[in-house]
């Protein structure tokens, strides 16, 4: 059976921007509200080129909260699947912490069903719930660092030592020369 290169992606804050809602960052909860970040789009296609297969994993615990309607959830999705050429998107919507990140559930999930080789898997993130998951399968992995990463998630704070391969704070980066060399 071939062993295939996989690279995961967060979603809200990465994928999609996040909506700015009386100074409050939260998820798109609507269709309308969803902007895809174009150097996403570009990004993707690079990588497809280079025979990754593209997932998402994502935490969607608004679900459950009763902010996001599943069916709004499954719109939004569907798009993003569309532009990207995603093999498959991955969400906990149960607030689950035996499966929402930082557990590496997902990953391995997607790592198991398609038969990615963990050394040759990425995942990208904003979050240090992202960086932890990653670390916790043993995969690579980008932090999106933005001005909240390492604040306090539903499930604590950001531990004292992760272990970030590449740490960029634009998207735009991912174009640079450097760091397409690892890919």
């Amino acid at each position: 059976m071939e062993i295939k290169k996989g690279f995961i992606f967060d979603r809200d804050g990465v994928i999609n921007e996040l909506v700015n809602d009386n100074s409050t960052l939260r998820p798109p909860f609507k269709l309308d509200e969803l902007k895809i970040n174009n150097e996403i789009i570009n990004f993707g296609k690079y990588l497809i080129k280079k025979d990754y297969i593209l997932f998402i994993v994502s935490n969607q615990p608004d679900v459950k909260r009763k902010n996001l309607k599943i069916n709004n959830l499954n719109k939004i999705n569907e798009n993003i699947s569309n532009e990207l050429n995603l093999k498959e998107i991955v969400c906990e919507i149960e607030d689950n912490e035996k499966i929402k990140k930082p557990s590496p559930h997902m990953i391995n999930q997607l790592i198991t069903k398609y038969n990615l080789d963990p050394l040759n898997t990425w995942l990208i993130g904003d979050r240090w719930v992202d960086i932890l998951a990653a670390n916790r399968a043993q995969i690579k992995c980008i932090l999106l660092e933005k001005d909240y990463s390492y604040l306090p998630t539903s499930i604590g704070e950001s531990p004292d030592v992760l272990k970030i391969d590449i740490i960029i704070k634009d998207l735009r980066e991912l174009s640079q020369q450097e760091i397409l060399k690892n890919f």
